[in-house]
This record gives C-alpha cells, sequence and structure tokens, in this order.
C-alpha cells in the first residue's frame, strides 16, 4: 500500500510540476517599454508597454497599435510566439516599427530591480522595459 501511494503522490508532483509555464525570468505584470532598437519611447502617440500574465499570455502597446501573443522563459531566456497585432497608422510608426523588430528578435532578458534589458541572439540590446508600479 505504502508504495502505491508513493507512485501516486510522485505522479501528482510530476502533473503539478509540469503545469508551470514559467521555468525561468519572472516577467509577470506590466512593464512600460522605454527602449526600443535605439528609439526612446518618449513622445509616442501612446506609452508603449507589455504585459506578461504569467501562465505564458502576453499583451501591450506598441505606441499606435496593439499586440498579443504567447511566451515563454527558460532560464535567461524569453521567446514570443503566435504573436498578432492590430494595423493602424499613427504619428509614431518609426516607434511602432522598432518596438515590432525588437519583439521579433528577443531571445534572452536580464532584469536587475525594477528594470530589464532584452538582448538579440548575438546579444545586443533592443528593448528595455521598467516595472509599472
Amino acid at each position: 500500500m505504502k508504495k502505491v501511494f508513493s507512485i501516486v503522490l510522485g505522479a501528482a508532483l510530476m502533473v503539478l510540476g509540469s503545469c508551470s509555464t514559467q521555468k525561468g525570468v519572472k516577467m509577470d505584470g506590466e512593464w512600460l517599454i522605454t527602449n526600443a532598437c535605439g528609439i526612446n519611447t518618449v513622445g509616442g502617440d501612446k506609452q508603449a508597454s507589455i504585459r506578461f500574465d504569467g501562465k505564458g499570455k502576453v499583451n501591450g502597446n506598441a505606441s499606435v497599435n496593439s499586440f498579443f501573443g504567447s511566451y515563454t522563459t527558460e532560464g535567461d531566456s524569453l521567446k514570443f510566439d503566435h504573436m498578432g497585432m492590430t494595423r493602424m497608422m499613427g504619428g509614431s510608426m518609426d516607434l511602432e516599427d522598432a518596438i515590432t523588430k525588437a519583439l521579433n528578435n528577443t531571445a534572452t532578458v536580464k532584469i536587475e530591480n525594477d528594470e530589464a534589458t532584452v538582448f538579440d541572439r548575438d546579444g545586443n540590446a533592443v528593448m528595455t522595459l521598467k516595472r509599472k508600479k
């Protein structure tokens, strides 16, 4: 009986452990996008932001358009997948393009205090974020 209980308990713990979508950096919450591909986000149509729900879904505003999709983390890696975006025109399309490029080239992230730097595969900083309080 103890052996059966141990097997059932072990299986339950494995299932619960596999439910986690995050195995790395904790991006949960809303972040302001302060820079994308060398462009400061101040002065855009709207304040650019990104929100991670902690369950693998992401959405945000790239100054003009809204974006949405999924994300995964493992170690320091951050990957976006199945991304979509509204397609309106606005006054800060250069900023919009920089944010879109940064999202498409994201590979890793480093978080210090309430700031995060997002890097591409070559180690170049492509976006900086500040946790919204």
